[in-house]
């Protein structure tokens, strides 16, 4: 065995200096290696403390919240192989002054791994009432996650609109009508939902939110009512109003 290693060794058979991406959710290789400064036209010239301070930054990954898991193994003669486990992002936010990813948890996190991610849609969210925005400096470059929650602490009424907007966003999520929705509009009254051309309009009242997803998800699962307005789906229509009491208002 002694003879084996010292071989190898000397004739560095074996070096572990190429860094490839197996398996991941979302992140591709090329913006995990510009996340570590990792180069493959360089791998010749890195030293094992580089290569050990590759794999740590690596592992730091998962300081991201939205990374659940990294894992590395090895293979012959010169590979690391890493293999990244995320949360699944099922939107990125984009409002006036930022950007954040809502996952199918509700949780929702920072763009730094995602924002060129063409699988994932983009929804733009729009608040009516400038007190929502009023301590944001919009010249500001930067803007992070944790000033997007300085600033929904500002104002509590923000959050609930902001959970009622994300509970609507997830039922989207787990139907055909995914890739339809463009923005959410919070207003005085009511929260829209626009699919291409068609608004949905929901009450802000967080107890009346359930009620009106069941609403919508009987039309959405209503092929009867959806022929007899003779329409393939939701977004042939204009409007569709679930904030009344026992009724639906829509408009073709």
């Amino acid at each position: 065995m002694f003879v084996i290693i010292t071989y190898t060794n000397n004739k560095k058979l074996i070096k572990f200096n190429t860094i490839k991406l197996v398996k991941s959710n979302f992140i591709n290789e090329e913006t995990l290696f510009n996340e570590i400064n990792y180069n493959l036209d360089s791998i010749k010239f890195y030293s094992n403390y580089d290569i050990n301070n590759f794999k740590q930054k690596i592992y730091n990954l998962e300081k991201n919240g939205i990374i659940q898991d990294v894992k590395l193994s090895y293979s012959l003669p010169n590979k690391i192989l890493v293999n990244i486990k995320s949360n699944k992002p099922i939107y990125i936010i984009e409002t006036k002054v930022n950007k954040f990813i809502l996952d199918e948890n509700g949780a929702i996190y920072n763009t730094k791994f995602f924002t060129s991610n063409p699988s994932i849609p983009k929804v733009d969210l729009i608040f009516l009432a400038d007190k929502f925005y009023e301590d944001w400096n919009t010249k500001q470059q930067g803007l992070d996650l944790k000033n997007l929650i300085n600033n929904i602490n500002k104002n509590k009424s923000n959050e609930q609109y902001l959970l009622n907007a994300f509970e609507i966003l997830h039922w989207f999520e787990n139907n055909y009508l995914y890739t339809h929705v463009n923005s959410v509009s919070i207003k005085e009254q009511t929260i829209d939902i626009f699919l291409d051309q068609t608004k949905i309009s929901f009450s802000k009242d967080y107890k009346e939110i359930k009620n009106q997803i069941n609403k919508i998800n009987q039309i959405v699962n209503n092929r009867d009512l959806l022929d007899s307005l003779n329409i393939n789906d939701l977004t042939d229509l204009k409007e569709i109003k679930l904030f009344f009491n026992n009724q639906i208002v829509i408009k073709s």
